[in-house]
């Protein structure tokens, strides 16, 4: 922390201190980049030029790609973000920060618009080489495909616009309330406050000044808002009715616009950290000298020698950066270059793809004709033949008559010589004719020329004289009658004498003017004398003006005063007011952290409710799983059960087989020796009562 009141015994001295303070501030310009430079590098400024170096990729360098306007504000914001230079301070004061916020905005606005300009340049250079089976599309470029008239569609963009107004406090800042049926049934002025508050989000220094229908389309057209063409001046002044789903898809636009912003600015709040971090240096050495300082010790070598050696260290990280991305822009250059030659390629190989597609359709079709006319050749050649032997026996026929002919001439003692030369005789007849009836033609036009000629000299004259009559219609109080008449009847007469044409002699009528001049130059003497004494008279009464604009001053003054104590009241006032305002700021923030915490509440409740019934599922599926097992197991034991009864039971019958055998031997055995016989019944009694108790147990 600074002392208010350093020791001024053994301490350094105000000089010694400043000397420290511009030694770190030429060190830092020498070894490092100013932070206007990083931003140039950054964003491919040139220093020299302060005009931007992105790399533009060559199809979209012509200017026909780009509007003069779009070139324009390109190359002027980077000249207006190298302007802006921080300055490096010891403390973080209000203007360092409100430099940075706006450095932050000019950056923002660049990369934005650097964006714009790539999109609509890029979407020029697509339709320029489009085929020519698009050229439909192409004029239709600007067709606005979205279902606005869909009520669901027009559902969706209302609840996200509502949203956007809703989260950055529309009602507050615009006072003026917003709800869903004000989007329903709108009208003009929740059009306009809605148009300004999210085009004053994208810029908020503009400043409205005009009417909002003459505002309107200059702003969307800086934009470059795709569907500008569906909107006029006159759609503007009447937003509701049909005209409302243009306006509405407008709106829609513009939050979206206004979302790239936000998600932009999250690319560009580091920044700043170039300067942090050189201020958080410099801060370093300063503190370390005033420590120094308050312990009477004036050697800053070890500090000095410190900084210098981080400065070098940073320099060192931002130039490592600065090749890092050079070398990124390098690559990608490179591989815009390969992409750039390759879809060339594409392209000549699509064109002549197309061409040899042409062909093929127009040789399969006279492949087509030829077989269509194939079965009438036999025809045509026979009609031919036909029609050759006609021709051969017309050419004899006319020979015989030629023959005749001759001898008929021979005999009138005519020769075929004699009447070519007749022919001869009568060619040249008529081109010498054609020749005087061409150069009667000539001599027509040529007098119709002139006619026209004279004609367009005398419509001048008669302007000239008209214009004369109406500049001398005022001199008719001098007494004499100074206007031309002019006399059309005389224009055709054989004499050609031109004095007949107007009314008056111009000699004559040229020494009336003079004299007429020198009488109007007598007046203008008399009348500047006349002025003279009227000046003079009011310089008086102006001297008598002056004291009383020094009694209005003196009452000004008065009034000046009463007003500064009318404005005292009403900065007192507005105070208050704006402290009303704070506190319904504060109870609203409130309001909206009690909103946020009960919507955070309700989500975890519903997040437990889902993790509860995601554990029932999984008890249920347990529950049942172990269910199959155990009926599984049931069925296994089962069927033991009937495989040990059947193996029983096969066991019992040969038992009984047996049983019954010895039986019967032994009874025959006895029968034999005369002995009392046992009944076979019993056994087989007994193999049964056997069986059925066996399978009594199973």
């Amino acid at each position: 922390m600074i002392v208010n009141n350093p020791p001024s015994t053994g301490g350094p001295s105000k000089k010694f201190l400043e000397q420290v303070f511009s030694q770190s501030a030429r060190r830092r310009s020498s070894s490092t980049p100013s932070r206007a430079s990083h931003l140039r590098r950054l964003f491919g400024v040139n220093d020299n030029l302060g005009r931007p170096a992105v790399v533009i990729p060559p199809a979209l360098q012509t200017p026909s790609r780009l509007t003069g306007q779009q070139q324009q504000m390109a190359l002027s914001i980077p000249t207006a973000l190298t302007s802006q230079r921080r300055r490096s301070t010891f403390l973080q004061n209000p203007q360092s920060l409100q430099t940075k916020a706006s450095l932050q905005e000019l950056a923002l606005f660049l990369q934005l618009l650097q964006r714009r300009i790539l999109q609509s340049a890029t979407a020029a250079s697509a339709a320029s080489v489009a085929p020519a089976v698009a050229v439909d599309s192409m004029n239709n470029k600007n067709l606005d495909q979205r279902p606005l008239r869909d009520k669901n569609y027009q559902a969706l963009i209302l609840q996200e616009i509502l949203d956007f107004l809703i989260t950055n406090k529309f009602e507050l800042e615009m006072n003026h309330p917003i709800q869903p049926r004000t989007f329903k049934q709108p009208t003009q002025k929740d059009f306009v406050l809605i148009f300004k508050f999210l085009y004053l989000k994208i810029d908020p220094h503009y400043e409205f000044q005009r009417s909002i229908e003459l505002e309107i389309l200059p702003i969307l057209k800086s934009l470059g808002y795709p569907y500008l063409s569906h909107i006029n001046r006159s759609h503007i002044s009447a937003v509701g009715g049909q005209n409302w789903p243009q306006f509405l898809g407008l709106l829609y636009w513009m939050v979206k616009f206004n979302n790239d912003i936000v998600d932009i600015k999250y690319n560009v709040g580091n920044w700043t950290e170039v300067d942090d971090e050189v201020d958080a240096l410099l801060n370093d050495y300063v503190h370390s000298c005033y420590q120094d300082f308050l312990q009477h010790d004036d050697n800053v070598d070890e500090h000095y020698e410190k900084v210098v050696e981080a400065f070098e260290k940073h320099s060192e990280k931002i130039e490592e950066e600065i090749k890092k991305y050079e070398q990124i822009n390098d690559d990608a250059l490179k591989q815009y270059e390969h992409l750039s030659s390759h879809l060339q390629m594409l392209e000549e190989e699509e064109n002549a793809t197309r061409l040899l597609e042409s062909d093929i359709v127009k040789l399969q079709a006279y492949a087509e004709r030829m077989e269509a006319y194939r079965g009438t050749w036999a025809e045509n050649l026979n009609s031919y033949q036909d029609e050759q032997d006609r021709i051969k026996d017309e050419f004899l026929r006319i020979e015989l008559e030629i023959k005749e002919i001759a001898g008929e001439l021979q005999s009138k003692e005519l020769s075929i010589l004699a009447i070519d030369d007749l022919f001869k005789d009568r060619d040249d007849k008529s081109k010498s004719i054609a020749q005087l009836g061409a150069r009667e033609e000539d001599i027509k036009v040529r007098v119709d020329s002139m006619e026209q000629e004279l004609l367009k000299k005398l419509e001048n004259l008669q302007t000239t004289l008209m214009h004369y009559n109406e500049m001398v219609r005022g001199l008719a109080s001098s007494g004499y009658d100074f206007s031309i008449s002019f006399n059309s009847e005389q224009i055709w007469r054989a004499d050609g004498d031109e004095k007949r044409l107007i009314s008056k002699d111009l000699t004559e009528e040229r020494s009336k003017l003079i004299q007429l001049r020198n009488h109007l130059l007598q007046k203008t003497h008399d009348h500047e004398e006349t002025y003279f004494k009227l000046e003079e008279e009011i310089s008086t009464k102006h001297e008598v003006n002056l004291d009383q604009r020094n009694q209005l001053e003196r009452k000004e003054a008065q009034l000046f005063t009463a007003k500064m104590v009318y404005d005292e009241v009403y900065t007192k006032t507005m105070e208050a007011s704006q402290k009303y305002l704070t506190e319904l700021e504060r109870w609203e923030r409130q309001m909206n952290e009690m909103r946020q915490q009960e919507s955070k509440s309700d989500f975890e409740l519903e997040n437990r409710l889902r993790r509860l019934q995601m554990d029932h599922d999984a008890l249920d599926l347990k529950l049942l799983r172990e269910r199959n097992e155990l009926v599984g197991l049931a069925n296994q034991v089962t069927s033991r059960c009937h495989n040990l009864r059947s193996k029983i039971g096969l066991g019992i019958l040969e038992l009984d087989d047996a049983l019954n055998l010895e039986l019967s031997n032994i009874q025959d055995s006895l029968e034999l020796e005369g002995g009392s016989s046992v009944p076979v019944g019993g056994a087989l009694s007994i193999g049964i009562a056997t069986t059925t108790g066996t399978e009594e147990i199973v």
